[in-house]
């Protein structure tokens, strides 16, 4: 009985965990309109605190996000202004695992972290690490957190 306990917990965590990948990869399918990205930066030497900047999608840009049963993900793009329209399509595949979607072109892929996901809302951020160098010598690492809002169409 005691050997049997441990098993069972690691059966329903790992069902637990499948579940969870499955219903990602249910309700990320379909397009998704971009709305606005952030960016947090985080222990900047030179500012005393962490600062997020918030940007709505711009007047005259359109972008959304189109995912398919098959894997592959197709990126829109469009952005009008007063020198006309500049528009652009890419497909790429995509794998999610957990809560990490991860979409490639070729042999480059970039791996984000799904914040949110449910049958309206879509959020992917992706965290990097960066090297401040001091005039005088010496450097400190710092973090920046990017992030796109989207919403279901």
């Amino acid at each position: 009985m005691k050997k049997i306990i441990p098993l069972l917990l690691v059966a329903l965590f790992a069902t637990t965990y499948v579940s969870c990948s499955k219903d990602n990869e249910d309700l990320i399918l379909g397009t998704w309109k971009i709305t606005e990205t952030t960016r947090t930066v985080y222990n900047h030497p030179i500012e005393s605190h962490n600062r997020t900047t918030t940007e709505p999608t711009t007047e005259g840009y359109v972008g959304t996000l189109t995912f398919n049963e098959d894997k592959t993900c197709v990126a829109y793009y469009k952005y009008t202004d007063e020198d006309g329209v500049d528009e652009d399509t890419d497909t790429f595949t995509y794998s999610i695992n957990g809560d990490e979607l991860s979409i490639f072109q070729g042999y480059m892929g970039v791996r984000y972290h799904i914040d949110k996901l449910d049958s309206e809302n879509l959020v992917l951020s992706m965290t990097e690490e960066h090297t401040f160098h001091y005039d005088i010598g010496g450097s400190t690492i710092y973090y920046e957190k990017n992030s796109i809002i989207m919403k279901k169409i």
